[in-house]
């Protein structure tokens, strides 16, 4: 099809394409679109497909317009978009309809193209590796979660001490952005350790006894999983119900046989050193993995399409609905906005490095990975279809030789670094 395509750029990447099919092209639709209601249709005094041309065209006359339509449109718009060598993002939105019969077929489109840049600042990057040093003190450290895992808890009536584990009833006195509907959490078991309750319990509760009550305001962090709370403030009425003291085993060589195939103690402290070995070096890999990311994606800060950002925060909106909870829109453009247009500069830096630098996942490669996936994988786990495991797969795949070529071809220092609670872990 023959068409003829003015293109005009608008802000970021959209483009609005002025196009025109000629009239020989119109009239072969038309001719077509006739033709077959020709053949369809079943006139008084003709059998079906025997009906005069002419008759045919002045009885249906709309319905063949709009037959024409549903082909010329579609076809004029992918031949454009095909010639003009275009690759649209989201749906074309259509104006300008001009269709008139034996005359020049005309409309105007507006899409989103996929962005056209040059990839730049990729070599030579400046990249620190953190070097952990594991000491025995680390290695004590994550014995002493084990132990915290074996402790038998035993009642008592003394006043709550830091690090019991207290019942509490929970009477919602107040909350800052009134979103919270329950009024009343019975039985709440609260563990008084750092990072495993909110540090205002484990400031306040200490003290009390059972069945005493105290006001307790908790702040909870904006990345809350629980929308109600996330960056709220709640007055709560705290009742003791219980108190419970941890009763630790001794760490000895039956405490590491009944944590399980370890032959005594020594072994445990063997293989716990080996884990956090293991997770010191999986967290240096995904740290440069982090900051070359960074590094290239601050290098190449095009405008993103705000149509793949629109259908993102659309996603994360009836995410959050089908959750059940208040959606705050406003709060998911601001949370998400920025994370969705890192994600996709970093998706388009990603395939134009591996473009450039010819970075491939070869078939093979693909075979032997489904299979020590599907070696993995639990019988009763839902699988996906092939196709969607082969294109995630593949994706995955290519990605992690990116990010290889950046760190290989990067200027890499080595920082000694302090091992954290998040790395040492059982």
């Amino acid at each position: 099809m023959e068409t003829q395509v003015k293109i005009t750029e608008k802000e970021g990447w959209v483009r609005v394409l002025d196009i025109e099919a000629p009239t020989d092209v119109v009239d072969d639709a038309l001719a077509r679109a006739t033709e077959k209601y020709r053949r369809q249709v079943e006139i008084p005094g003709f059998r079906v497909g025997k009906a005069p041309t002419e008759m045919v065209r002045a009885r249906y006359r709309q319905a063949i317009r709009q037959e024409a339509l549903e082909e010329l449109l579609p076809g004029a718009y992918e031949h454009a978009v095909k010639q003009n060598n275009l690759f649209p993002l989201g749906e074309p939105s259509i104006s300008n309809v001009v269709f008139e019969g034996s005359k020049p077929f005309t409309f105007t489109v507006e899409i989103t193209v996929r962005p056209e840049v040059e990839i730049v600042n990729y070599q030579g990057l400046k990249l620190k590796r953190k070097v952990y040093e594991i000491s025995d003190d680390d290695v004590n450290r994550s014995i002493e979660r084990f132990r915290e895992v074996k402790a038998e808890h035993i009642n008592v009536t003394r006043p709550i001490e830091k690090g019991d584990v207290v019942v509490c009833d929970l009477q919602k006195i107040h909350d800052r952005f009134n979103r919270i509907k329950e009024t009343r959490f019975e039985g709440r078991i609260i563990d008084l350790v750092e990072d495993r309750c909110a540090p205002e319990f484990i400031r306040h509760l200490p003290g009390m006894r059972i069945g005493e009550g105290k006001e307790i305001e908790i702040v909870y962090a904006p990345d809350h999983p629980e929308p109600d709370f996330a960056g709220n403030a709640v007055l709560f009425r705290v009742w003791v119900k219980s108190i419970k003291q941890k009763k630790f085993p001794p760490v000895d060589d039956e405490f590491a046989r009944n944590l399980g195939d370890f032959r005594d103690l020594k072994d445990l402290k063997e293989k716990v050193r080996a884990d956090i070995e293991g997770n010191v070096e999986q967290e240096s890999k995904k740290d440069l993995r982090e900051q070359a990311r960074k590094a290239v994606v601050e290098a190449n800060k095009f405008e993103v399409p705000s149509v793949l950002v629109e259908e993102y925060l659309a996603s994360m909106n009836e995410h959050f609905q089908t959750l059940g909870g208040r959606v705050n829109q406003e709060k998911i453009r601001r949370d998400f906005g920025p994370l969705a247009e890192e994600q996709f500069r970093w998706d388009y830096i990603m395939h134009e490095i591996a473009k450039t630098e010819s970075l491939t996942v070869s078939t093979e490669e693909l075979a032997a990975a489904r299979k020590v996936i599907a070696e993995g994988r639990a019988q009763s786990e839902e699988r996906q279809t092939d196709a969607v495991d082969d294109d995630r797969l593949r994706t995955r795949m290519l990605e992690q030789k990116v990010y290889d070529f950046l760190i290989q071809n990067a200027e890499t220092e080595d920082v000694p670094r302090v091992l954290t609670s998040r790395i040492v872990k059982p």
